[in-house]
């Protein structure tokens, strides 16, 4: 017997059918759907069938509304999660990964400037200028789907402070997102490999994964911690962690 998506049902009417062709078949077997007739339903059960319909109305244009606010706050909200995505190649527009790394540093409460907006000729560049009170940097976005970021990453960032010197951010921060396939809780230490490459001796450059920033943001908004001690943990120098200092 073939399947329906409501087999019980299907039977019955089959059944109601078949007692309809061939009483005989079905000697002790009296249809009685007159009683299912309106004239015939107790009114107090007609008052139920109607608060239930009324009831299902309500709900149903209830689910409408929160389907339709949901959708808005989920894209509204939509920056926390697409650092952990977003790369320099796959991503175009307000999918890319810098404007929504803009988004969480502002979040944190720091000011932020894209800085290739003040370029009209030349080159452009992930880079932001962020600051909290006197401390300012440079701060440089970046994004691959390498396991791990390559170093020159690191090495643009030095070379680029080094042509502003006198003229811009004395302090850098390097904001990566890498491996973007994986699960983030599951990715590498960043430059785990690198030890050396970390060893910042006067204290100028910050290596931050967005993958730590996300947990940092998220510490934020779950009010686990004050936005002053996030800005002064993403100030650190050297590789930030969220679980460090």
């Amino acid at each position: 017997m073939p399947q329906f998506e409501r087999n019980i049902e299907v039977t019955l009417d089959i059944l109601d059918l078949l007692i309809d062709l061939r009483p005989d078949l079905f000697p002790g077997m009296t249809k009685l759907d007159w009683l299912r007739n309106d004239e015939f339903i107790p009114d107090e059960v007609k008052v139920i069938d109607k608060e239930i319909k009324r009831e299902e109305k309500r709900v149903k244009a209830f689910r409408k509304q929160k389907e339709k606010e949901k959708k808005k706050v989920a894209k509204e909200l939509k920056f926390f999660t697409q650092i952990l995505v977003a790369d320099d190649e796959h991503f175009k527009g307000n999918e890319r990964l810098k404007p929504n790394v803009k988004k969480i540093l502002e979040f944190l409460g720091f000011g932020v400037v894209d800085r290739d907006l003040q370029i009209k000729t030349g080159k452009k560049r992930e880079d932001l200028i962020i600051s909290d009170g006197e401390w300012n940097a440079l701060a440089e976005v970046r994004g691959t789907r390498r396991e791990n970021p390559p170093e020159h990453f690191y090495s643009d960032l030095l070379k680029h402070l080094w042509k502003t010197k006198g003229t811009g951010p004395s302090k850098g921060l390097l904001i990566v997102n890498y491996d973007s396939s994986k699960h983030p809780f599951r990715r590498t230490e960043i430059y785990k490999d690198s030890p050396e490459l970390l060893k910042d001796e006067d204290g100028v450059v910050g290596v931050l994964s967005t993958v730590e920033l996300y947990k940092i943001a998220m510490a934020v908004k779950r009010r686990k911690m004050k936005k002053e001690n996030a800005r002064n943990k993403i100030k650190k120098t050297g590789r930030i962690t969220f679980e460090n200092g």
